[in-house]
Formats: C-alpha cells, sequence, structure tokens
C-alpha cells in the first residue's frame, strides 16, 4: 500500500510547501491587519461617540454598520487562516502517514 501512496507523497510536498509559506506570511499579514482594525475601531469608537452627543442618529448607523463590516472581513480572514493551517495539518499527516 505504501508503493501507491509514494508518488502521491512526492506530489504533495511541493503542496505542502507552498501551503505553509503562504500560511506563514498569511498569519503575518493578518497580525499587521489586526493591528490596523483596532486603530479603526479606536476611530470609529470616537466617531460614534461625537455622532451621540451631537444626536446625528443616522451618522451613528453609517459607522456602526462600517465597524460591523470591518468586523465581518476581519473574522473571514482568520476563518480563511484557519482553513490553511486545517489543510497544512492534513497534507502533512499524509505525508508522514505508513
Amino acid at each position: 500500500m505504501w508503493l501507491i501512496k509514494l508518488p502521491f507523497k512526492f506530489l504533495a510536498l511541493p503542496v505542502l510547501l507552498v501551503v505553509c509559506v503562504f500560511t506563514i506570511f498569511y498569519k503575518l499579514a493578518l497580525g499587521v491587519t489586526g493591528f490596523a482594525a483596532g486603530i479603526i475601531y479606536l476611530i470609529f469608537g470616537v466617531c460614534i461617540v461625537i455622532a451621540l452627543l451631537q444626536g446625528y442618529w443616522v451618522h451613528v448607523g453609517i459607522v456602526f454598520a462600517a465597524a460591523c463590516v470591518v468586523f465581518l472581513i476581519t473574522m473571514t480572514a482568520e476563518l480563511v487562516l484557519m482553513g490553511l493551517e486545517a489543510l497544512s495539518g492534513l497534507l502533512s499527516g499524509f505525508i508522514f502517514s505508513r
């Protein structure tokens, strides 16, 4: 059985290399965007407080919706990262199986 899997293991090695390198760079980029998202949340929070104090309820809703969109984008990026890590784990499990 191991002889049948051997060519597929050789084919999976470069795929694993590409997936792992992409995961590392994606994780680094996600850390930077997490920092940027934190600054954006701070700005959105200040805008919401200012709009609440002035009574601009429509502006509060718009800024809150924008904050929700930023949150959803960040969570989607985290889900992609989880998928990449799971894929690299499955590939390495296949390559190092008997």
